[in-house]
């Protein structure tokens, strides 16, 4: 359990020191932007909610092929891990994974609390009959049932559901004719429209997973800024209306939406942090023109930057490269000299046939007490998979030491390398006679926690 929660703290963490790249990135185009192109700003912010989904480490397709020439008759042996237990006690990772786990645990349930309770709250509501509704259901192109309904319970308008949408408005606002309620009605439809509760369920399950993260605050206040701007566009091209109409007409709910109000996950609305709205307020009637929802060649283009840009972060965050092939450790220790046993004469040409497989004296015990794990690698908690390749001579001795696999610049290919070299082998066998064989030897490096 302790090594899953430092496991999990690391990925938090990596993911972490990405995100707060991408964020510093996103933000002062987002700021330069989002005054006349919010649905651009949006995007922006939407990709490092997006990036959480992206694993902090991968790797890209690389070719298989081994590069070592004439490799013979090769024989894979039993792994041979080495295993270093860090400082005994509770370690810090898992302490800080408990934490985490805890903070996440309490917010997931206050969440399906609040959900719950919701639900409850509207159960009496009552549905309503707007004239002009199939007009504007019309204009935004939705064929879905969407019902009306009116609450106490509620201070703000709100819609929630996927399949069946449902737009609540709050009782206290419905004094006086239909046309009042029209700008909020438009509003909520341009949010089922974009099919924002998706966006905004996905919002919710980040904050959670990530609430120690400024960045992760920023990106869920300007996208929650962002889309209600883009649904007052939305909601003013259907109307006809102009912004600082739309925008009297709609003070009294901007006003309610300050009220305190539980966060709900399968619900969109106005409710919005009180900077929000008044910044939401302040780009209504300010008298600047109207915004642009349509996202220019230019802006598509920084998108696919900065989609390159988490790619290639993701990928530079590997630590332990799953290489095939030679890796530059083995090369430097195959010049010239070998590199396992020093001084051994030119091998033979090793069999290809053979009865028996070579065994190390000491059996694979011996080369695990030979392994020492780097210091540095320990240090920097590197762990990863050395395969060393040799031949096996038919006296015993070893020559032509490569790396096939290795983490290269961590000290761990030439651990591997300098264990195998200590050890004696009893030769393979083919009619009861020694032969030289060439072999694979996987040597597992791996931390323990605890």
């Amino acid at each position: 359990m302790n090594d899953l929660l430092g496991d999990l703290t690391l990925v938090l963490w990596r993911q972490s020191w990405q995100l707060l790249v991408l964020g510093l990135l996103v933000w002062p185009i987002s700021r330069w932007s989002q005054r006349r192109y919010p649905k651009f700003a949006y995007f922006l912010w939407l990709l490092i909610a997006v990036k959480t989904l992206i694993p902090v480490r991968f790797t890209l397709p690389q070719s298989t092929a081994l590069s070592v020439p004439d490799l013979g008759a090769l024989v894979l042996l039993p792994e041979i891990t080495s295993s270093l237990k860090t400082d005994s006690g509770p370690a810090v990772l898992s302490i800080l994974g408990i934490i985490w786990l805890s903070v996440f645990l309490f917010l997931a349930t206050k969440l399906l609390i609040n959900e719950v309770r919701f639900k409850r709250s509207i159960r009496g509501a009552q549905s309503l009959e707007v004239s002009g509704l199939n007009k504007l259901l019309q204009h935004f192109g939705i064929t879905r049932n969407v019902t009306i309904i009116s609450s106490k319970q509620i201070s703000v308008p709100m819609t929630f559901g996927l399949k069946q949408p449902v737009i609540i408005l709050p009782e206290s606002q419905l004094e006086g004719s239909s046309q009042d309620f029209m700008p909020v009605l438009a509003h909520e439809l341009a949010h089922i429209q974009r099919r924002d509760l998706i966006t905004i369920t996905f919002q919710v399950v980040m904050n959670m997973l990530f609430w120690f993260h400024p960045v992760m605050r920023q990106v869920n206040r300007h996208l929650d800024l962002n889309r209600e701007r883009i649904c007052d566009e939305m909601a003013m091209e259907a109307l006809g209306l102009q912004p600082k109409t739309y925008g009297r007409e709609l003070l009294t709910h901007l006003e309610a939406s300050l009220t305190p109000h539980p966060e709900l996950v399968m619900s969109g609305g106005m409710f919005m942090s009180k900077r929000n709205v008044l910044k939401r307020f302040e780009y209504l009637m300010d008298g600047r023109g109207r915004i642009m929802l349509k996202i220019k060649n230019g802006q598509k283009l920084i998108i696919g930057l900065i989609m390159v840009v988490m790619l290639v972060l993701s990928c530079s965050d590997v630590s332990q490269p799953d290489t095939l092939g030679v890796s530059p450790a083995g090369k430097d220790l195959a010049k010239d000299t070998n590199p396992v046993a020093p001084g051994t004469s030119s091998p033979e040409k090793e069999n290809t046939v053979y009865d028996t497989p070579p065994e190390p004296i000491g059996g694979y015990a011996a080369i695990q007490k030979a392994v020492i794990y780097p210091e540095t690698a320990r240090e920097s908690g590197t762990e990863g998979t050395v395969i060393v390749q040799v031949v096996v001579q038919k006296d015993g001795t070893t020559s032509d030491a490569v790396v096939l696999k290795g983490v290269p610049d961590t000290g761990l290919d030439e651990a591997a390398m300098d264990a195998v070299g200590k050890i004696s082998w009893k030769p393979a066998l083919l009619k009861e006679k020694p032969v030289a064989v060439r072999i694979a030897l996987p040597v597992v490096f791996r931390l323990k926690t605890g």
